[in-house]
């Protein structure tokens, strides 16, 4: 994940406070997520806290019929034909 430098300079700011700091910190942060929460019952909608990620459908693989396979293999014959008929020097 890639950090943004007000991030890093958060963390780092985070490293040097004392354990009571770091409590407050704590509490501010679980009266952000309770309000956040009550914001959204208020509202009828459920709305997703920033330490929530939104869950993600498996991708899906995906299968080439043997007409694709035939028709993508002519294609390169083809390719390589027109590559190599310029390539012959002609006399």
């Amino acid at each position: 994940m890639f950090l943004s430098t007000g991030t890093m300079a958060f963390m780092n700011s985070l490293t040097q406070l004392t354990p009571a700091q770091l409590r407050k910190v704590a509490d501010v942060q679980e009266k952000i997520e309770a309000l956040t929460q009550r914001l959204g019952q208020l509202l009828g909608a459920e709305t997703a806290t920033p330490t929530e990620e939104p869950a993600k459908q498996p991708k899906r693989k995906r299968h080439i019929t043997e007409a694709g396979r035939k028709a993508m293999s002519l294609a390169g014959k083809r390719r390589w034909a027109k590559a190599r008929a310029a390539m012959k020097p002609r006399t």
